[in-house]
């Protein structure tokens, strides 16, 4: 499917997951990009993979200036209301896996003591966390940040002990 100035709004307000290809018609990476994009789209079914051609006058004010785009493709996925930047390589597996980050809910609640004090997991050890450690009972501002998170898609962490054990209160100096 092709989006342009006319129809790109209303098409993401109707569609939460979109990966959009900001392409030009004469460039080669972008020629070289499509089949790729193809096969994300029959490998994947939430996000729909639409092309823009950002080359087009008309749309510039879309591709430009709101987004950006100065090289060609250049690839965003929209997701539930925000755009992501894709800038890893230009091979299908990496695409896909950057969609499948963006399809997952990557907040986490930290429940116990155990979960606080074995924190970050060694499975994902070489990835950058915020972390949120809320003592006693949970109010409107854990609430607030929890929703926050869930909408960037941020890897963040949240741990709420009601009443944490004595370990956790002396790591965490309580």
């Amino acid at each position: 499917m092709h989006l342009d100035h006319e129809n790109f709004t209303e098409y993401l307000h109707e569609n939460p997951y979109v990966l959009v290809s900001f392409y030009a018609p004469w460039c080669g990476h972008c020629k070289a990009l499509e089949p790729k994009l193809e096969n994300v789209s029959k490998k994947q079914n939430r996000f729909k993979v639409v092309k823009f051609d950002a080359d087009n006058f008309y749309n510039k004010k879309i591709s430009r200036d709101r987004y950006g785009v100065r090289s060609f493709p250049r690839v965003i996925a929209f997701a539930e209301g925000w755009d992501f930047k894709y800038q890893g390589p230009r091979e299908e597996d990496k695409i896909l896996e950057f969609l499948e980050k963006l399809g997952q809910d990557t907040v986490i609640e930290l429940a116990n003591d155990y979960a606080v004090n074995t924190f970050p997991p060694t499975e994902t050890k070489d990835r950058v966390h915020t972390s949120f450690l809320f003592f006693g009972q949970v109010g409107e501002e854990y609430k607030s940040l929890l929703r926050a998170a869930r909408e960037r898609k941020d890897s963040t962490w949240f741990a709420k002990l009601e009443s944490p054990g004595e370990e956790v209160k002396r790591r965490f100096g309580v």
